[in-house]
């Protein structure tokens, strides 16, 4: 059974009210709701915003439910307007937490102690799946180094331009990386989907574009549901 992983209920929204909820569960802070669509059973996980919920939810997803995936979805911005433009979809070729800093210990920034890893990896077999029911769904999809860390980069961050120096990503979020994180440590395949909300001007792109972001998210998961039912 497939987890599907949201940061914020309106991320969510559109694919829980296309579904037959049959199971709703809380476990701190996260909200797990069983699915069924297109006879197919799967796991919604609304984890909350930012690293730590990211990463408490998909725990509990994962004890709670033993999903044989994770796919996470939403809305993120682009660190490149051409291969990633603005309402596009990207999936994850790799992902790194970009605020992980122990480099005066010697370490490369972004190296996740204990596994010791800068990158994460992304399943070659969802990453695929995911960009053809983008393409189904006539959405452009790119593949790209996710970047993840608990802040909103703006484009005069200084924050921004080291991300963009150090680990040069497709797109920035918040909660992609730390999914992968958790996935990775229980040896579960894993995906990042993302839709551009903002590229250039997120204090205002954002909101003018959030809601059709989201759309286009829950287009490409149902087109996704559909197939995995075929």
């Amino acid at each position: 059974m497939i987890c599907i992983c949201f940061a914020m209920d309106k991320e969510a929204a559109p694919l829980l009210k296309a579904s037959t909820v049959k199971e709703e569960k809380r476990s701190g802070f996260a909200k797990l709701y069983l699915c069924s669509l297109f006879g197919k059973d799967f796991l919604i996980l609304v984890s909350g915003i930012g690293k730590g919920f990211a990463c408490a939810g998909a725990t509990a997803a994962i004890l709670l439910y033993h999903p044989s995936a994770l796919v996470n979805a939403g809305i993120a911005g682009s660190l490149n307007g051409k291969k990633a433009p603005l309402l596009s979809a990207v999936v994850s070729s790799g992902l790194i937490q970009h605020d992980m800093d122990t480099s005066l210990l010697g370490d490369p920034k972004g190296m996740l102690s204990g596994i010791n890893r800068v990158e994460l990896p992304s399943d070659e077999s969802l990453r695929s799946e995911l960009q053809k029911a983008a393409f189904a769904c006539g959405i452009p999809c790119a593949e790209g180094l996710i970047a993840s860390g608990d802040a909103f980069l703006s484009p005069g961050d200084e924050r921004k331009k080291a991300v963009i120096e150090t680990f040069h990503p497709l797109v920035v979020d918040m909660e992609s990386a730390c999914f992968a994180q958790v996935a990775f440590v229980y040896g579960i395949p894993y995906c990042s989907l993302r839709v551009i909300s903002d590229c250039e001007h997120p204090e205002y792109e954002y909101a003018q574009n959030a809601l059709k972001a989201s759309e286009r998210v829950n287009s490409i998961l149902k087109e996704y549901l559909k197939g995995e039912c075929a």
